[in-house]
């Protein structure tokens, strides 16, 4: 499985890159999508883990 997490130089930002052929198949939602959540030292500051969360996060923003 080819996954990974690294801060980016080019973009500054961390770059978290998952394989789908490979990523484990209760891990991979029906639309291709995979739940992330980010915590920040225990703070979260991303959360995407809920289905359709990515859709209602851009209808806001």
């Amino acid at each position: 499985m080819t996954n990974f997490a690294y801060l980016s130089p080019e973009t500054g930002a961390l770059r978290v890159s998952v394989d789908l052929d490979s990523a484990a198949s209760q891990l991979v939602r029906p639309d291709c999508t995979v739940p992330l959540r980010v915590d920040v030292q225990d703070t979260v500051v991303l959360d995407a883990s809920r289905p359709g969360a990515a859709d209602r996060e851009e209808a806001s923003g």
